[in-house]
């Protein structure tokens, strides 16, 4: 914080035509956008990304050919479609029969998507 109020004070100072300090340039990801169901799971213990996720955890399992793309412990936002509910999660498995977009969450977030355990899956599109 004290390099980048730094930073700001010199610009003010000598104008905007010097260049920009390595620590002030920020890394810039991708945000991808897929379409698909969201089931809901208990985790057993160790997931794919290898951690223990336990059951109350936010997490997520990604279809193999979206964990290979995306990779693990990154943040997602998950929205119901239908119910306009959003949250947020971490990829920490990978769910061997779910196809590209679909995605299989922990039974804790899939309740506070506004989902029930009686019901198999919920409509939802997530970002990562």
């Amino acid at each position: 914080m004290v390099r980048f109020f730094t930073f700001v004070s010199l610009v003010g100072m000598f104008g905007y035509g010097c260049a920009l300090p390595s620590f002030a340039v920020a890394n810039k990801r991708q945000i991808y956008q897929h379409e698909g169901t969201a089931s809901h799971y208990v985790p057993n213990g160790v997931g794919a990304c290898g951690v223990e996720i336990p059951p109350g955890d936010f997490a997520i399992a990604l279809s193999p050919a979206d964990l290979s793309d995306y990779g693990c412990f990154n943040n997602v936002t998950i929205v119901n479609t239908n119910a306009g509910i959003t949250q947020y999660a971490l990829v920490l498995d990978e769910c061997a029969s779910c196809t590209e977009g679909n995605i299989e969450v922990t039974d804790a977030l899939y309740l506070a998507l506004g989902g029930s355990l009686d019901l198999a899956w919920v409509d939802v599109t997530w970002y990562g």
